[in-house]
Formats: structure tokens, C-alpha cells, sequence
């Protein structure tokens, strides 16, 4: 069990240097949309008044935009990376 989750550790941050190279340290509800292919940011925004969006968003003092870190949308990418992989290994079993 601890061999999983230091796999997961190192792949979550592997994708999380990923994020910060191309991003930043944080996400826009823009950059999120994209990194999550969402078919336009009007369907993100949906996604996160509804309540929707896999990750939870922040906002900061004095700024209007909506936030995520990169550390959050790297570890729910590298779930949903694990869920595709745990799927995939009862089909072929």
C-alpha cells in the first residue's frame, strides 16, 4: 500500500510540475476549463455554480476571477488517471 501511494505522490507531482510550467501556480477558471476540455468556459462556469466542477475554486481578495491550485487539479487528474487504470484492469480480468 505505501509503494501506491508513493507512486501517486510522484506522478500527482510529475503532473503538477506540468500545470506550474504551463500555468502557473494557479489556475484560472480559463486555464481549468482547458485543462479539463471543457467545450467552452461558459460550460465551465455552469459546471462551478452547479456545483459540478471536480475541484473546488476560491477567489482572492480584490480579484474577480476564480481560483485553483495547481497541486489540486494535479492530484484529481492523477485520481481520475488511477480510476481509468483500476477500469481498465477489471476489463481485462
Amino acid at each position: 500500500m505505501l509503494a501506491v501511494a508513493i507512486n501517486f505522490e510522484q506522478r500527482c507531482s510529475e503532473r503538477e510540475r506540468e500545470l506550474i510550467a504551463r500555468y502557473g501556480d494557479v489556475l484560472t477558471l480559463t486555464d481549468l476549463a482547458d485543462v479539463l476540455r471543457y467545450p467552452s468556459l461558459q460550460a465551465a462556469q455552469k459546471a462551478r455554480i452547479r456545483g459540478t466542477l471536480p475541484v473546488p475554486m476560491s477567489r482572492m481578495a480584490q480579484r474577480r476571477q476564480w481560483f485553483v491550485t495547481a497541486r489540486m487539479v494535479a492530484e484529481v487528474l492523477t485520481r481520475l488517471e488511477e480510476q481509468g487504470r483500476s477500469e481498465e484492469d477489471a476489463h481485462m480480468s
